[in-house]
């Protein structure tokens, strides 16, 4: 298990090298040691575009009725399910710059196990309490406040709030469920984070400007992977 996890990392280091490769020298997008995203092709951020990838939490544990919310654990699928989404990932070369998470036992987990398979160090992972039941409007402002110099994003997050989010700002299919383990990835045109889902155009006859949205780039659920998940 530990040889399997080793080769793991050692791809996603080696896409971490590629990416530096095709950057300008020095990178200005390789942060804390972390992979460069890159999705069909990699690139550099000067292109304007910051990548926002939403995950959420694997599935949970209700076993102990003791445990408040926020401590409920992964249970055995859920272990299995977050690196194996992290696998899929990886082989699109879809990785983070930096990961957000829910203060939530299970949404740390997850984001921990995924962060292993890319080789990324769980002390890198930052928690952010408005990713936990704060509303679109909580995981907008902590998306917002992002620094620049990132160009691609995870968060981990729960229903129904990442679901809402995805749906008003990625135009997620509203009929389509948000499973435990689910990966949304979407692309925003924009030059700062800041400017993600902000109301853009001129009012016209008292209507309101167009809202900042992003192109959806895939929707994935852990059974596409594998129907046991």
């Amino acid at each position: 298990m530990r040889q399997k996890h080793r080769l793991t990392a050692s791809r996603g280091e080696h896409a971490f090298s590629v990416a530096l490769n095709l950057c300008p020298n020095p990178c200005p997008f390789a942060v804390a040691g972390m992979p460069k995203a890159t999705l069909t092709a990699l690139r550099c951020s000067r292109t304007m575009a910051k990548i926002l990838t939403a995950v959420r939490h694997a599935k949970s544990s209700w076993r102990d009725p003791s445990l408040s919310d926020k401590k409920r654990p992964l249970n055995a699928r859920g272990k299995m399910a977050a690196p194996a989404m992290a696998r899929y990932l990886l082989r699109l070369e879809h990785l983070p710059q930096a990961l957000l998470s829910s203060p939530a036992r299970r949404a740390w987990d997850t984001a921990a196990l995924m962060a292993a398979e890319f080789g990324i160090l769980e002390s890198a992972i930052k928690k952010d309490d408005r990713l936990y039941f704060d509303g679109m409007s909580g995981i907008l402002d902590a998306v917002r406040d992002t620094d620049d110099a990132i160009d691609h994003l995870f968060f981990f997050s729960h229903e129904p709030i990442i679901g809402d989010f995805c749906r008003q700002y990625a135009d997620l299919d509203p009929l389509v469920n948000y499973p435990t383990a689910a990966v949304c990835a979407m692309q925003f045109e924009v030059d700062h984070w800041r400017d993600i889902g902000q109301v853009s155009g001129k009012s016209e006859k008292g209507k309101k400007g167009h809202i900042n949205k992003a192109q959806k780039l895939f929707f994935v659920i852990p059974k596409k992977i594998d129907p046991a998940l």
